[in-house]
């Protein structure tokens, strides 16, 4: 017998659940889009390097004082990983750029 938990009912647990969802599913778009093999050997390491810089751009974005709302983590880490999959040699389509320099300059800074 599985024993219940009360994960399923937090909305902390939803809100990183409805997160990591929206993450996935943009990943597969730009794999999609860019027509990339799922069984792309170089596609393990474009996902580690994606989440490097998303990790070292959020803690940029902290240490600076800049506020990243839902809306801007998303745009973030359609950056990072359109940076990612290039640096890693996957030829990735373009993304529509914002107008939002801070997002890049943030990424960019992280890639060095």
């Amino acid at each position: 017998m599985i024993a219940s938990d009360d994960f399923d009912y937090d909305p902390n647990i939803q809100g990183a659940r409805k997160y990591f969802s929206r993450m996935e599913a943009m990943d597969f778009a730009l794999i999609k889009r860019s027509d990339i093999s799922l069984f792309d050997s170089r596609l393990r390491t474009a996902r580690d390097t994606r989440l490097n810089l998303y990790e070292k751009s959020c803690y940029s974005a902290a240490r600076k004082g800049i506020r990243l709302d839902e809306s801007m983590m998303f745009e973030l880490f359609e950056f990072c990983q359109y940076m990612a999959f290039k640096t890693c040699g996957l030829k990735v389509s373009s993304i529509e750029p914002s107008g939002n320099q801070d997002l890049l300059t943030l990424v960019q800074e992280a890639h060095k």
